[in-house]
């Protein structure tokens, strides 16, 4: 049963790497038959489903099949009971799960999966402190999601929080840091909605010089170029 888990995690890997269709169906198979021999109550059952809902994950990402995101989803649920508070994988768990839950969003649009979503990731970012490896991705998705509820909700509460947790994102993406893009962009939309809520000039000052700075940071050519560019159109356009 190690050795299925081991072949399925390899396989895994390599199809991250190549997108091989075949490797992603193999360590899918091979988890599912892993499984089998590691019922409910087996010490490594964990370790077991976990990778098994990242490699359906995966699979989701690519067909779009609506069965297989609610498997992901029934499997991630089955891994966080099996992780108690205190549990040193927890936190990875949390994330993982908000992140199926925010592709389910993303097809039904259903809002307890949004607020779920939502209180998962800000027990994950409790269990990350300063310093912590993973720290700025959980402000990141936290912030995303309180974007999301404040366009569902309208609630200042969830942009304000929104706003905060891209502030933090920003100050940990330092000056050529690949993703201080992002994290200006995100920070400048934010205040950018602010400040069509409250008609703060500062809001919209801010908003402006974060989107040129994040301009300036993509050449011609760049990935992010036209997507800067439109953020900074958005924001002189306010």
């Amino acid at each position: 049963s190690t050795s299925l888990n081991n072949l399925g995690s390899a396989l895994s890997d390599r199809y991250s790497k190549t997108g091989s269709a075949d490797d992603r169906d193999d360590s899918i198979r091979l988890f599912r038959e892993a499984l089998v021999l590691h019922p409910p109550g087996h010490p490594t059952r964990l370790i077991l489903l976990n990778n098994f809902a990242n490699g359906l994950s995966k699979q989701y990402d690519l067909s779009g099949s609506l069965r297989v995101l609610e498997e992901v989803i029934r499997i991630y649920r089955e891994c966080l009971g099996l992780c108690p508070p205190g549990h040193p994988i927890r936190d990875g768990l949390l994330s993982n799960f908000a992140n199926g839950l925010s592709k389910q969003y993303d097809r039904l649009g259903s809002s307890s999966d949004l607020e779920e979503m939502t209180r998962m990731l800000k027990e994950s970012l409790e269990l990350r402190p300063h310093g912590h490896p993973f720290r700025m991705s959980s402000l990141n998705n936290l912030g995303n999601s309180l974007s999301r509820q404040y366009a569902r909700s309208g609630s200042l509460g969830d942009l304000e929080g929104a706003i905060d947790k891209y502030r933090e994102t920003l100050e940990l993406c330092p000056l050529l840091h690949p993703h201080r893009v992002g994290s200006l962009n995100n920070l400048s939309e934010a205040l950018g909605k602010r400040y069509d809520h409250s008609g703060s000039q500062d809001d919209i000052k801010e908003a402006v010089q974060l989107a040129r700075e994040s301009l300036g940071l993509c050449h011609l050519g760049h990935p992010d170029h036209a997507w800067a560019s439109l953020a900074l159109a958005r924001s002189i356009r306010r």
